[in-house]
């Protein structure tokens, strides 16, 4: 069966789609990279040589950018049409990463990572519209849209690994030229350019519980991946445990398991109830997380880092694709989802930077992020007997 078949998608729709795959793929890349980046601008040899805390203010400006994205581009399309905001959006992460590169000056650091996360938060944001829109198999299609960011996420770190750490500023640069081919893409893709028609219910702020409880789980995930992938490279690095270089590497071992974990899920997924798999994911991805903090040797650190991974890599898109039809294919409601997600990961960055400062450990700093995980899963139960209840009312009437 041809992949296009599989996705159930129209052929008129197969290049628009393929093409938001590579936009994320593409987008993968920086994200991930995004930690090594920022462990090789700490250091005052090559670097700008600034704090963990200020590390995690530069965290949460990216995550801002993200959710300051999630909300112009729920509104933008409204008024000049989806394809120029989002060629518009996604452009800025290249004017960032040409500042980062050039100036360690702290506020056009913030602001050159703003820029990051605008253009992290729109890619997230229109690749899950478009996809919504294109393919019938929303779940296949999700995992296998998630799985492309991955194989980029494993890239990040080894393009980062292949050039000496002194010249970190030209594989940024690599980076943005990838972003930049990509959004050029998107320009001249068949993407709609005119405006969004306003209706009541595309506007209005949802009231179903399902949208709510689908929306925390993502919310309470999103902190703990912001984190891991800002903060992994610099926890390896900082304990001990592996050398500078191997850290990055360890960062592409991390998505190599969440790619593992994604193509798992998109085989399963017929057979598997979603609910069903989301609970399971999260009940491991407590354990793994556990054994991670506490591992103090490589091959335990390697093994849980794995686990880490496998755990992860369904959540986020097996949860978006159960949220329902009319909420995702609203510009509004698609973009209030991932830009409420999105707020989480402005706070955490800056809470495990305070509380790695003030105990002067990344391990304390990391294990912060039991909090979250624990709301995750407590709102995945909710969601399974939620929605187990609701298949029983059905299969009695």
């Amino acid at each position: 069966m041809k992949l296009s078949e599989l996705l159930g998608v129209k052929p008129e729709d197969r290049h628009l789609l393929f093409r938001t795959y590579f936009l994320y793929f593409c987008s993968g890349i920086m994200a991930n990279a995004m930690g090594s980046i920022l462990k090789d601008m700490r250091n005052p040899s090559y670097g700008y040589g600034f704090s963990a805390s200020f590390q995690g203010v530069l965290s949460s400006a990216m995550q801002f950018g993200g959710l300051a994205a999630n909300i112009l581009s729920g509104l933008l399309p409204f008024i000049i049409g989806r394809k120029r905001s989002t060629v518009i959006l996604a452009i800025a992460p290249v004017l960032g990463l040409g500042v980062l590169v050039l100036t360690g000056n702290p506020a056009l650091l913030i602001m050159s990572f703003i820029c990051v996360g605008i253009g992290k938060g729109v890619n997230s944001n229109i690749t899950n519209i478009v996809v919504n829109h294109t393919a019938r198999n929303r779940g296949i299609a999700q995992n296998f849209l998630h799985s492309f960011f991955s194989i980029g996420a494993v890239l990040g770190p080894v393009l980062m690994a292949v050039f000496p750490q002194k010249s970190w500023r030209l594989p940024t640069l690599i980076i943005a030229g990838g972003i930049l081919t990509a959004v050029t893409l998107m320009g001249l893709s068949s993407l709609s350019n005119q405006r969004e028609v306003k209706e009541k219910e595309s506007i209005a702020i949802p009231r179903s519980f399902k949208y709510w409880y689908n929306t925390g789980i993502m919310f309470f995930y999103l902190c703990e991946e912001a984190c891991l992938l800002s903060y992994t490279v610099s926890y390896f690095t900082y304990t001990g445990l592996f050398s500078d270089s191997s850290s990055n590497l360890l960062a592409s071992l991390l998505w190599v398991a969440i790619l593992t974990g994604r193509l798992t899920c998109v085989s399963i997924m017929q057979k598997v109830k979603k609910q069903y798999l989301i609970a399971v994911l999260g009940a491991s991805f407590i354990v793994s997380f556990i054994f991670l903090v506490n591992a103090d040797t490589q091959v335990g650190a390697l093994i849980s880092l794995f686990a880490v991974g496998l755990s992860m890599s369904g959540i986020y898109p097996t949860t978006m694709s159960t949220q329902e039809d009319k909420y995702m294919r609203s510009s509004f409601c698609s973009g209030l989802c991932i830009g409420v997600c999105t707020a989480a990961t402005i706070i955490m960055p800056v809470i495990i930077g305070n509380v790695t400062n003030a105990t002067g450990s990344y391990r304390s700093g990391l294990k912060t992020l039991l909090i979250p995980l624990s709301c995750m899963f407590a709102l995945m139960l909710v969601k399974l007997y939620m929605e187990c209840l609701r298949g029983r009312d059905k299969g009695s009437s």
